[in-house]
């Protein structure tokens, strides 16, 4: 069961934001907060819970070879305990340190962004549901769809953007642009309505940021630092680097052939409000406090409370039986309890902000690896199931009753399996099954741009394995397919962590939509599957191949046959488009896969230079059309010749739509 939950959180939100540079993973299963009652909570030992962290830390660092990790737990107002594990840098053996060590918190930093909102919310300066418009000057959104984009939109993700990751991320600080001038030329485009899906957005926060930045007319920067960090005491945090404080930075890595490589620190201040904090473990504990304690700490007050509390409400969900986001957090039901948070992946650092509301209690951890996002999803699910565990119900004090209880439990168990089974077996659930198989993939991936090919690796098959269920196979998983059965029509929860799933409509019925919580997932045509798309590229590269390899072998074993004059002359150029074409998708594929961040500092010469080679091809392509047909007209080579040469000649044709499909033909960054 555990491990169940631990697979479907860490798939679910690594496809929720797996094209993401500044990711945001959040937790699993999900009960709609009206149908329990929260269970008791009691006050956390601080023996136990030191012995927790330090099992867990040893255990999870050790099999995830992450170098250093930074933790802090806040209880009732108060920082009940802060450690450092590992190093903050390997090289120079400078341990972590939860009151010094500052670490890369990454996408944690929209929490702040929203908070900024929020503030301007209660003053009465921002309305939540005004168009965004209203408040920028120097470029506006364009008006695609009827309603407008409000700051509602943009602190839910709902806004309804493509995502777009190229030039995202600066790797010297004079190269940087300043906010709006970056969003002004690389906001990317709105491609459905706002307010129908949720589309995690780093371009949507960080332009938040840049709304407030208009309505308080101060730099987003400064005015988070003077509102929001000054009043909390967050003295060593700032979304900026500054020199007394860049010292005690901690280095982010990667694990790669068997040792961890350090990621060298590049800069984000063009999207500062969507990614660029830095801060200590101390000090995200004060910012938790905050939030905790809606909006107060310590005499000071950065929300009031009532504002603190729309804060954290669900703003929107997907289906009123899945978890959603809040303005800023996203929401997660773990035993029955109802959590906030936010986590960020960047450049060697992954963090999480993980807070129980109705307790008064949360943590924040940040570690210095690509691997912490696996360690701190572990983290908020073991720390949950340890000391906020669901409520045991069983009696316990004599043996009768709980045999009685026992047999009391089998017998809802069967009434549950009975309900289950005369749903499954009535009338419509084939229909309705069968109207939910097909091919989906997220809805948050770069439409405009040469990055949408990413989007081959994270799409997922529902599919009918038979007795009642539904079974997904995601493509990049690695694992056996989820089963779910069907809880009510449109709606199914998995076997093994009893989280859900539903399906959405549209007007004609037909089923577009697949969601696990915030993870929304467009219904593909067949014609979009990733199978067929793949199958095309290898059936493309075994020709081209055959033709500029095969070709040279086959000439230099027979001899020109007289009277065939210029065959020799079609074929070459036939095979001069085949071996472009076989460089470039060679090269890119290396390209792509072999770095992971491949277009966050722009698109290199390297690979402008390889997009020029598909435009050549392009062009030969029609010579080695003409000639195709020329070779039936006038007879050259064999029969079996002039097919392959035709077969050549139209993977040539075929191949310029499909890069124009994945936005490969022509320079579309």
């Amino acid at each position: 069961m555990l491990r169940a939950r631990f697979s479907l959180w860490i798939l679910r939100f690594s496809l929720l934001l797996r094209c993401s540079p500044a990711l945001a993973l959040e937790p699993s299963d999900f009960n709609f907060p009206g149908l329990f009652r929260t269970p008791p909570q009691e006050s956390i030992n601080p023996a136990d819970l030191e012995t927790f962290l330090d099992d867990f830390f040893a255990r999870e660092m050790e099999r995830l070879q992450i170098p250093g990790a930074v933790f802090a737990l806040v209880e009732n107002g108060e920082i009940v305990i802060t450690r450092g594990y590992g190093y903050a840098d390997l090289e120079s053996q400078v341990r972590a340190d939860p009151e010094k060590s500052l670490f890369r918190v990454a996408s944690i930093s929209k929490l702040f962004t929203a908070t900024a909102a929020m503030q301007l919310y209660e003053q009465g300066r921002l309305d939540l549901m005004e168009d965004v418009n209203t408040y920028l000057d120097e470029f506006q959104l364009e008006t695609k769809f009827a309603p407008p984009v409000t700051m509602h939109h943009l602190l839910t993700h709902t806004a309804g953007f493509d995502d777009r990751s190229v030039n995202l991320a600066f790797e010297t600080e004079d190269e940087l642009p300043s906010l709006e001038e970056y969003l002004a030329a690389n906001m990317p485009p709105r491609v459905r309505p706002p307010g129908e899906v949720i589309s995690y957005s780093n371009h949507g926060l960080a332009l938040a940021g840049l709304v407030v930045e208009k309505i308080s007319g101060q730099p987003f920067i400064d005015y988070v630092h003077q509102h929001i960090l000054e009043p909390l005491g967050m003295e060593r945090s700032s979304f900026l680097l500054p020199p007394d404080l860049a010292p005690d930075l901690a280095t982010g890595y990667f694990f790669s052939a068997g040792i961890n490589q350090p990621r060298n620190f590049d800069y984000l201040y063009n999207i500062a409000p969507a990614a660029s904090l830095n801060a200590t473990a101390a000090d995200m504990a004060r910012f938790a406090i905050a939030h905790l304690q809606e909006g107060a700490i310590n005499g000071s007050r950065i929300l009031k409370a009532q504002t603190a509390q729309k804060m954290q409400s669900q703003q929107f969900a997907h289906h009123d039986q899945l978890d959603g986001v809040c303005y800023g957090f996203f929401e997660e039901y773990i035993n029955d309890r109802r959590f906030i948070h936010h986590s960020g992946l960047w450049g060697g650092f992954a963090s999480l902000l993980f807070l129980y509301p109705e307790g008064n209690l949360g943590f924040f951890v940040s570690f210095n690896s690509d691997a912490g996002t696996e360690a701190h999803s572990n983290l908020a699910a073991a720390f949950a199931d340890a000391f906020l565990p669901a409520e045991d119900e069983t009696p316990e004090t004599e043996d009768q009753e709980n045999r009685e209880g026992q047999e009391n439990e089998n017998d809802v168990e069967e009434e549950n399996e009975e309900e289950v089974a005369a749903m499954t077996a009535g009338e419509g659930y084939a229909s309705r099954a069968g109207a939910c198989l097909g091919c989906y993939r997220p809805v948050r991936y770069s439409r405009h741009s040469l990055e949408k090919i990413k989007i081959l690796t994270a799409q997922c098959r529902a599919a009918d394995p038979g007795e009642g269920k539904l079974a997904l196979q995601f493509s990049a998983a690695g694992q056996k397919p989820l089963h779910w059965t069907e809880a009510e029509p449109f709606l199914f929860r998995n076997e093994d962590s009893g989280a859900d799933l539903a399906f959405r409509r549209n007007e004609q019925g037909r089923v577009t939509y697949l969601f696990i919580g915030p993870l929304a997932m467009e219904r593909v045509a067949w014609y979009e599957e990733a199978a067929y798309h793949r199958a095309a590229a290898i059936a493309f590269l075994a020709l081209f191949t055959s033709a500029w390899a095969g070709w040279p072998l086959l000439w230099a074993y027979r001899q020109r046959r007289k009277g065939l004059a210029g065959q020799g002359r079609g074929r070459r150029i036939a095979a001069a488009a085949t071996l472009l074409n076989t460089v470039f998708m060679v090269g890119y594929y290396h390209y792509i896969t072999t770095r992971p961040n491949a277009f966050f500092y722009g698109v290199p010469p390297a690979v402008v230079a390889l997009l020029i080679l598909p435009l050549i091809a392009a062009a030969l392509a029609a010579g080695a059309a003409w000639m195709a047909a020329r070779a039936w007209q006038k007879g050259f080579w064999s029969l079996a010749g002039r097919i392959h040469y035709s077969l050549v000649s139209l993977a040539l044709i075929l191949f310029i739509p499909f890069l124009h499909y994945w936005n490969l033909l022509g320079f579309r960054f």
